[in-house]
């Protein structure tokens, strides 16, 4: 009865997720250049799991990895962005 309601719900709900993801990674690549890009390249990380891509961006924001440069002014959830960023290029 209400198939086409719950359709069109998970048709906007997936590109408004598609939509997140991308603004997610485009925030992530400005951070990646800001934090990052003056030492590494995006291509430096290829193959790597965002979900380890994270925990070692935490670490180096956290100061728990030791890392040249100051990150205390970054974020966990920069380091998420950062994460989503470096796990979609290829």
């Amino acid at each position: 009865m209400h198939k086409p309601a719950i359709f069109l719900a998970l048709v906007i709900s997936s590109s408004s997720l598609s939509a997140f993801a991308d603004s997610h990674e485009a925030s992530g690549e400005a951070t990646f250049d800001k934090a990052c890009g003056r030492c590494h390249e995006a291509t430096d990380f290829a193959g790597k799991a965002k979900d380890e891509l994270a925990t070692a961006a935490k670490g180096i924001i956290s100061g728990e990895v030791k890392h040249p440069g100051r990150y205390s002014k970054f974020t966990e959830e920069d380091a998420e962005r950062i994460a989503a960023f470096l796990a979609s290029q290829e």
